[in-house]
């Protein structure tokens, strides 16, 4: 909150990262704060989700343009990606479950630690835009 001019601030979380287009210089962040009527268009999609476990996914170019406005410019989003519903969790599922398959454990025993064999995994990146 903007204690001095009142205003209130409300962010989306999850997974998020910006491009510079003018120096190519990339932030990430699990905080994204947008412009009024940019981020209630992506919140109104947030908030129509069923599960804790889902997110939404999304692309957008926005940039500042001269506005006969108070502060001489607003700003403008252009999708660059259709806003759409996504599980990631699904989609490791979906992964993993065509790979091979990977042995259980062998159980404990109290003759001391057994030879397990090693398997190598792949980190595979999840969702954007979770709901808060």
């Amino acid at each position: 909150m903007d204690k001095a001019r009142g205003d209130v601030y409300r962010a989306l979380t999850g997974n998020f990262e910006a491009r510079n287009v003018a120096t190519g210089e990339t932030f990430q962040s699990s905080i994204l704060y947008l412009p009024g009527g940019i981020h209630e268009m992506l919140e109104n999609g947030v908030k129509k989700l069923q599960t804790e476990f889902e997110s939404v996914r999304f692309a957008l170019d926005i940039r500042a343009v001269t506005a006969s406005s108070p502060a001489g410019y607003s700003y403008e989003a252009v999708n660059m990606l259709k806003p759409a519903v996504t599980d990631p969790l699904t989609a490791i599922r979906q992964e993993i479950g065509a790979g091979p398959k990977v042995e259980a454990l062998p159980e404990s025993t109290d003759d001391g630690p057994e030879e397990i064999e090693e398997h190598e995994v792949e980190a595979v990146p999840v969702g954007k835009g979770k709901k808060k």
